[in-house]
């Protein structure tokens, strides 16, 4: 998806929260490209970003997104008194949050699809659901093909995406 994105000229980003994910995607997919590599981040690297400062955040496992971008190492003077929902929502045009409400969520996580919606909707922003079946998602899958294909002129995309 990353690669159509940036294909299509858009700016995006994937983000999760786990750091054996991300820190093996930014190994394996970003080999030898220190650019490719800054593609894959942590949720918890949004709390400063500038509002809509990305065209697409693509936030994966977001049923681990924590109530809040501060933890123990957080320097006084970067903590933030928004929840962490709020900063991936205003990163970019279009934040994107792939979850599954059936895995376990540990205690102080808040990623669920009514958590999300209230936040979105609390910014006015407009919210659309793409049930994605199977273990590799967009592969084949026809919902997500037609959400892709749908994202082209009058939806608010700079340009239309194509299928390759």
């Amino acid at each position: 998806m990353l690669g159509e994105l940036y294909r299509g000229g858009l700016t995006a980003v994937h983000a999760t929260g786990s750091k054996s994910f991300t820190s093996t995607l930014q190994k394996v997919a970003g080999r030898g490209s220190g650019r490719v590599q800054k593609l894959f981040r942590y949720f918890t690297n949004f709390s400063q970003a500038e509002k809509n400062g990305l065209d697409v955040l693509v936030c994966d496992e977001a049923h681990r997104i924590p109530e809040s971008s501060n933890h123990r190492f957080t320097p006084k003077d970067k903590r933030s008194s928004r929840r962490q929902i709020e900063e991936l929502l205003d990163a970019a045009r279009v934040p994107v949050f792939l979850l599954d409400e059936h895995q376990v969520v540990r205690p102080g996580e808040m990623g669920t699809v009514n958590e999300i919606d209230a936040a979105a909707k609390a910014k006015n922003l407009t919210v659309r659901h793409v049930d994605l079946d199977g273990q590799f998602r967009c592969g084949g899958n026809r919902a997500c093909e037609q959400w892709a294909a749908s994202a082209g002129p009058g939806s608010g995309w700079p340009r239309p995406l194509r299928r390759r």
